[in-house]
């Protein structure tokens, strides 16, 4: 902890490594403490546990704790997993907020061990995002938004939302005496932020994660001119790409597997982060151009239902100009020569426009295989959860989209509501088997084996749109892929960019920005950043020291 009166960061988590980013900035000055990000450290995680051996949550934190997950430090965890790790007393909160850039799992995936009382600053995509994890998900660890208590039973245990302030882009905020400005960068998943905090020692920024190749460039431009304005004193900047070469953009990618799909004489299988908006909306655009459906999973639905449904359609939408003739619009300054080229149409995920037309939700079978034969609806709905229920029988239409009704009903905790389904909203394996010219259907390592369902005819695709394997984990994964394409003959066709800015592009950023001093984070080769002490900008490599307790921090 900084005993100092000078402002420090102390880095828990993103040092030395991609991701698990968990910073500590003090200002004594200010009387502020501030976490920014509260993130999982997949190379720790990876280390000592796996799919099948799991932390035990009825221990509490001491697994967390004792294996260099999340470091030991009083009045910051919640208070049913301190007590069921043998500790009597509950410290009383020692920090002010936790500011969050986005929500990967690297940023936010050890935020469910926090107290709930912990103010969290967001911005509302991100905070949607965080719903539909914890909303859809198993229940292990995703206290995103809801802190429900554990160990006793359901009719005892205390449920809490987490005090949560939206931040929209461009905006600044206080906590306490320190004024924070909010921006928006592009990345690979909707919501993400850079923050500019205003401490005692001048403009500290914080730049999460970004890049410039996205479909909304424009985005982290905007912050990185910001940012060079106000000359700031530090820059803790993301590093994941500084020994690689930028890579094709967005607009590339979606241009590639466009091509791919209309090579492609039946079915399209495609596999890409299962979060990743961006590529969502390239296969949309992919499919669509093609004549074709894109099927979705109901948890990628359940994402844009909810985006829908809060107004937050900017985040998914294109705005590219066509001149004509094939011609578009050159992505970046930066781009010139370079044959990329934008979307000349703006996509808007408005559900019930494309839902039942352009997009599709796949429902594979579960428990009784019931979706599968000529159950009624009630019957399909027993075997999935009630959030999936939802995507099975609710209404999405209105005055101007009449659709055919089968009705069913849903019991609330407060009502019982009356659904109904659109036609053709979602599909089953055997309407896609046999209509294999008019879908691509996303089928990651999760669902490769719906497969044997779909039954791929000779001439189908598999569209691997993900980044190349780069630990022992990610071979195994992709060698499943391999196996399963051999099996159905399936050639693999690859197409993806990162959602990091890479290399000599890194460089010049951080030259623009022009801070004092540069604190690499986020990466595996901080040392790579030592040219840009070459510019007049002293570097300094974060402690990356285990246990994370002996951390020392930076002082500015």
């Amino acid at each position: 902890m900084n005993q100092t009166k000078n402002v420090s960061t102390t880095h828990y988590g993103g040092a030395g490594v991609i991701g698990g980013n968990k910073i500590l900035l003090e200002d004594p000055v200010k009387k502020v403490r501030i976490w920014l990000d509260y993130g999982l450290d997949f190379n720790r995680q990876g280390k000592f546990f796996s799919e099948f051996t799991q932390p035990r949550k009825s221990a509490g934190m001491t697994d967390l704790i004792r294996m260099g997950i999340i470091p030991k430090i009083q009045g910051l965890y919640r208070p049913d997993f301190v007590a069921k790790s043998g500790h009597k007393e509950t410290h009383p909160l020692k920090f002010d907020a936790v500011v969050e850039s986005h929500a990967h799992f690297d940023h936010i995936g050890c935020k469910s061990h926090l107290r709930p009382d912990m103010q969290i600053f967001t911005s509302p995509e991100s905070y949607l995002v965080q719903r539909a994890l914890q909303e859809s998900g198993t229940g292990r660890f995703e206290d995103f938004i809801m802190y429900r208590e554990y160990y006793k039973k359901p009719s005892d245990r205390e449920e809490m939302l987490r005090p949560t302030t939206p931040v929209e882009n461009m905006t600044t905020f206080k906590i306490k005496n320190m004024t924070i400005e909010a921006w928006r960068v592009d990345h690979s998943l909707p919501g993400a932020m850079a923050y500019i905090f205003h401490t005692s020692k001048g403009p500290v920024v914080y730049t999460g994660d970004f890049r410039l190749h996205g479909h909304h460039k424009e985005w982290t431009q905007t912050f990185i001119k910001r940012v060079a304005e106000l000359k700031p004193y530090a820059v803790i900047g993301e590093g994941t790409n500084i020994n690689e070469t930028r890579g094709i953009t967005e607009n590339q990618v979606c241009e590639r597997i466009t091509n791919a799909v209309k090579k492609t004489k039946n079915l399209a299988i495609a596999n890409w982060p299962v979060r990743d908006m961006d590529r969502l909306i390239s296969f949309y655009r992919a499919a669509k151009e093609n004549g074709r459906k894109l099927a979705i999973t109901p948890k990628q639905f359940y994402i844009l239902k909810l985006f829908w449904e809060n107004h937050r359609d900017e985040a998914l939408t294109i705005n590219g100009k066509y001149l004509g003739h094939g011609k578009y619009e050159p992505v970046s300054p930066i781009n010139k020569g370079v044959d990329a080229r934008e979307i000349k149409t703006q996509y808007s995920p408005k559900l019930d426009d494309v839902l039942g037309k352009d997009i599709v939700v796949f429902i594979p079978r579960k428990k009784n295989g019931s979706i599968m034969d000529d159950s009624t609806l009630e019957e399909k709905m027993k075997d999935y959860p009630g959030w999936q229920r939802e995507i099975l029988a609710e209404n999405l239409a209105d005055e101007s989209h009449p659709i055919p009704l089968d009705t069913t009903y849903r019991k609330k905790k407060d009502s019982k509501e009356k659904f109904s389904v659109r036609a053709n909203m979602w599909v089953n394996a055997d309407t896609i088997r046999n209509n294999q010219k008019d879908y691509v259907i996303f089928l990651d390592n999760f669902s490769i084996q719906e497969m044997i369902d779909l039954r791929p005819k000779k001439g189908s695709t598999y569209i691997y749109s993900k980044t190349e394997p780069f630990d022992a984990e990610m071979e195994l994964d992709y060698d499943k892929v391999e196996a399963w394409c051999k099996e159905f003959e399936l050639p693999i066709i690859k197409a993806h960019c990162s959602g990091h800015v890479g290399g000599s592009q890194a460089i010049r950023v951080y030259t623009e920005m022009a801070p004092k001093i540069f604190i690499p984070i986020h990466t595996e080769h901080p040392d790579s950043f030592k040219k840009l002490e070459n510019k007049g900008i002293k570097v300094i490599i974060p402690n990356s020291q285990y246990p994370l307790e002996a951390r020392q921090p930076i002082i500015f």
